[in-house]
């Protein structure tokens, strides 16, 4: 088959999207869809291949397989163990531990079903997380599984119009799926082979419907084809619907640029300039190093902004590091004299060698004898979650799940509360277990999950991962407030939430959900606050007369604090936090809160049974906002309490809170 110099021209285009936009290019703001790219090349030329050797009869899945292994597995595996290693210096045990994890999944080419379980794309911790990118190589090996399958096995049996009819299936049947799962399943329609393999199926059907086109014509096409291309880079944004109809500008782009260029054209000899032809020649390997060091980096120097100056050096050693793997590994092991028992005996062993570390990672829970006991004991997020609960009990019928209770024996106790939200609602837990035992106080943190005023019809939240977000929480909350309404045992409620981000997801039918589109945060701030107070309205107004506390935000740090002192504790020379973790800036805590603890002071002025209390006033004080208090680090992450927290602190937070004032007053 005839070599085409500017497919890896256009591979070079690609990768390089790839790398600037991960090295946090911000102008650069859809530099992902550089593996959209790759899809549509990977498919085109995996297909000239399969209908080339069908043809001649010479196909052999055995040797098609091979090939694969070989062109792929080795650069992988050594990414893979070079990742492990190098991140060992500088990962909390915590962090090692899921690194690991997606080692396991990247090993076994399933890592898009691992990051779709536990990370969307463009969340903060996956900006971290050293093998993500694997997700895209994940899905190819998938579909080269399946492909070969589809255009020889049809075309043996049925004839080369039944192979094409089932492509054609495929490309309308997958491109369907995730123009229809994007908004409502957008990690499924992200990371899964289903809502991406229409664009693998796109290069496909360049081998078998190919353009007829005069050179006047194809200069226009590819010209228009990669403008379109590289407008595509700049014009899409994390916050729009992906993949979806979007996808179609990088894709189609593509799929034009490859039939045009059949053609001689300016576009094609700017495509098969030397230097972009070395970068695509290396862009698999230039792939796969980019993410870790970029994520090691980032790690380094403690998660700050990369200058202009950074992102050319990350681009500049990721690109000399890309070409010493495809010299030494990717070019050594394609070589023809190793036999298929040679390959298959060596991926073998390093499948094993590589099993073998991952699983001692994984046992001995992210390897914690690397730091010493106190540096673990702040970075253990497991241990940080932790919920000691004096009960667990099933407390709503129409819930089948138990309720954690915290203080003191919940049927035993004279005065008993419920505090009802999200996961800002269990944050509290320790804390009010600490200010309640050996009170006669209960607590019971029921139900979970779901902010108190979402009814599906006035209040509504935009939370793709649930599409059933909204349905499952008005169910569970109608089912909350009839509990209350009939139960004698209870004495007061507590609403607790993540109120200043729900705010940004809040909508109804007269503020329709529109965050396909860069979000306008005050603007949604402002809609949601007003939505706040609309739904806690309605729902105090169905509530019996109890006496109801609002518990707002903690402030935001908006940022793992417990890395700032993990990174004080290494000896590697690492650059410390920019900014002070022991205290936030006040004014960057009210541009999140602000707008949200006004409308719960407005909803609490309105009744008179309801009382409000903002931690932003009792923490922050000469514009600073504390985040140690007892000399404890009291954040577990961006945005939520530890719940291993000392008693003596949890008791001094409750009292800087007037928490526990607002306990005793119940029972009086």
């Amino acid at each position: 088959m005839q070599y085409r110099a500017e497919i890896d021209g256009l591979r070079a285009i690609a990768v390089l999207s790839v790398i600037i936009f991960h090295a946090g290019l911000e102008s650069l703001s859809g530099g992902f869809v550089g593996v959209d790219v790759f899809y549509v090349i990977s498919g085109y030329l995996i297909t000239r291949i399969l209908v080339s050797d069908t043809e001649k009869g010479t196909f052999s899945f055995s040797e098609f397989y091979l090939r694969r292994i070989k062109r792929l597995m080795p650069a992988a595996l050594v990414v893979i163990l070079v990742t492990l290693a190098s991140f060992s210096l500088i990962l909390s045990p915590a962090s090692y531990y899921e690194l690991a994890k997606s080692a396991v999944a990247s090993i076994f080419f399933i890592a898009n079903f691992w990051f779709m379980e536990n990370a969307g794309y463009f969340d903060t911790s996956t900006q971290i997380a050293p093998l993500v990118h694997m997700w895209s190589l994940a899905i190819e090996e998938q579909f080269y599984i399946i492909h070969p399958f589809i255009i020889v096995c049809l075309t043996r049996c049925f004839g080369i119009n039944k192979a094409k009819l089932a492509l054609l299936t495929l490309f309308a049947t997958s491109f369907v799926a995730s123009v229809a799962l994007s908004e409502f399943y957008p990690d499924f329609a992200f990371y899964m082979l289903p809502t991406r393999a229409w664009e693998l199926a796109l290069g496909a059907l360049i081998v078998f419907y190919p353009l007829t086109l005069t050179k006047k014509t194809a200069t226009g096409v590819a010209a228009l084809s990669a403008i379109t291309l590289v407008t595509s880079f700049f014009i899409i944004h994390h916050n729009n619907i992906y993949p979806g109809y979007l996808a179609l500008l990088p894709t189609a782009s593509t799929f034009l640029l490859i039939q045009a260029c059949h053609q001689e054209n300016i576009i094609k000899r700017l495509l098969s300039l030397k230097a972009l032809v070395f970068v695509g020649k290396i862009s698999y390997s230039a792939y796969l190093w980019h993410w870790p060091i970029v994520v090691f980096y980032r790690i380094y120097i403690n998660q700050r902004a990369f200058n202009v100056y950074e992102v050319v050096a990350l681009t500049c050693v990721t690109l000399i590091v890309a070409f010493l793997s495809w010299k030494y590994i990717e070019e050594r092991f394609r070589r023809p004299q190793y036999s298929v028992k040679t390959v298959y005996k060596n991926a073998g062993f390093a499948y094993v060698g590589l099993l073998s570390i991952c699983v001692v990672i994984l046992s001995t829970k992210g390897l914690p004898e690397r730091f010493s006991d106190r540096v673990a004991g702040f970075t253990d997020k497991r241990e940080m979650r932790k919920i000691s609960c004096t009960n667990q009990l099933k407390l709503i019928d129409q819930i089948d799940e138990t309720f954690c209770t915290v203080g003191d024996d919940w049927h035993s106790s004279d005065l008993r509360v419920v505090i009802w939200g999200d996961s800002h609602s269990q944050h509290w837990a320790s804390i009010l277990h600490s200010v309640s035992s050996g009170k006669s106080i209960a607590i019971a943190i029921a139900p979970r999950k779901c902010p108190a005023y979402i009814d599906n019809q006035l209040v509504r939240s935009y939370y793709p991962k649930y599409p059933r977000f909204n349905e499952d929480c008005k169910t569970r909350n109608t089912h909350t407030i009839e509990w209350i309404n009939q139960s004698d045992d209870i004495d007061a409620v507590i609403f607790a939430s993540a109120w200043s981000i729900q705010t940004l997801k809040l909508y109804n039918e007269e503020f329709p959900n529109n965050k396909q589109d860069i979000a306008d945060e005050l603007k949604d701030q402002a809609i949601g606050a007003h939505l706040t107070v609309q739904g806690l309205t309605a729902t105090i107004q169905k509530i019996k007369k109890l006496p109801i506390l609002l518990l707002s935000d903690v402030p935001r740090p908006n940022r793992d604090l417990n890395e700032c002192r993990f990174a004080e504790e290494q000896s590697l020379f690492r650059q410390q936090c920019q900014q002070n973790y022991h205290y936030l800036d006040y004014d960057t805590v009210l541009k999140w809160h602000k707008i949200t603890d006004n409308a719960l002071i407005s909803v609490a002025d309105t009744f008179s049974r309801v009382s409000v209390i903002v931690p932003s006033q009792h923490l922050c004080a000469e514009g600073q906002c504390k985040t140690i208090i007892n000399n404890q680090l009291i954040y577990r992450d961006e945005h939520h309490l530890r719940r291993n927290l000392m008693p003596a602190t949890n008791i001094k937070i409750a009292e800087m809170l007037a928490l526990d004032r607002y306990l005793s007053s119940l029972k009086h």
